[in-house]
């Protein structure tokens, strides 16, 4: 691999990137009052230095405020399925707002079950419950798991946990897991948590605390954002499968 070559490309493209988005980098320079120029600070990692500026978003299009309009593979990490700014969803918020009043009174609505009625009738499931967020969602989920098992423990693996995408993997741990986290690695090896206290990475596949405590397993091999994500991977039933063997669940 040639790096002065993929050095001087890169800084092509960085120097495109400036030319034609004038408005977008002033937007970030006069930003002085965001910490990083930016909303939220993920949004300064761009490998043109600084991000694109929002100007509008239809369907799924969005246009900058240089007036390049894109097609959006992102959509919001999944926020925006059905495209931005869809004409249903613009009439309910309007109604909302305009009409009824109230989008921040922390009451429940008929709106809500009139949605989790929807989505019954979509997905099958009997109730359903709603999140602002994915932290919040992940969160309630897993106070839900303990209250239901009366177990304090979540066996989460940071990638795939078949045994072949174990053995593939390079992941590092580079501080111990919280008290309430237990979690897999592709090999054993010390570590050492906030407090310098050496913990014992876990056999492959296995787990550190004692048997018949884990509420929950968490498991992905895809990100968490990506649209492509099923509901339900490969390693999911074998994650289970490998904690209920060893008493855990």
């Amino acid at each position: 691999m040639d790096r002065d070559r993929l050095t001087a490309l890169l800084g092509a493209e960085r120097a495109t990137h400036l030319e034609r988005n004038p408005g977008s980098r002033a937007q970030f320079d006069g930003a002085i009052h965001l910490f990083t120029g930016v909303p939220m600070t993920w949004m300064a990692n761009w490998a043109g230095r600084f991000p694109l500026a929002l100007a509008g978003a239809r369907g799924a299009r969005v246009t900058d405020v240089d007036g390049h309009t894109y097609v959006d593979f992102a959509l919001g990490d999944t926020g925006a399925m059905a495209g931005h700014s869809p004409v249903p969803v613009v009439d309910a918020i309007r109604r909302r707002v305009e009409e009824l009043g109230g989008i921040t009174a922390m009451l429940p609505s008929e709106d809500a079950e009139w949605v989790a009625a929807e989505l019954t009738r979509r997905f099958g499931l009997g109730q359903w419950s709603f999140a602002l967020s994915a932290t919040d969602a992940n969160r309630w989920a897993l106070r839900l798991a303990r209250l239901a098992t009366g177990r304090p423990k979540v066996w989460s693996s940071p990638t795939a946990t078949t045994a072949a995408s174990m053995r593939r993997s390079s992941w590092r741990v580079r501080t111990a897991p919280p008290s309430h986290v237990r979690a897999t690695w592709p090999r054993r090896r010390p570590v050492r948590d906030h407090g310098g206290r050496r913990v014992q990475r876990p056999r492959r596949g296995g787990a550190c605390a004692p048997g018949g405590d884990i509420a929950a397993v968490l498991t992905s091999r895809r990100s968490p954002t990506s649209a492509s994500s099923p509901p339900r991977t490969a390693s999911t039933p074998a994650c289970a499968r490998s904690a209920t063997r060893r008493g855990r669940c």
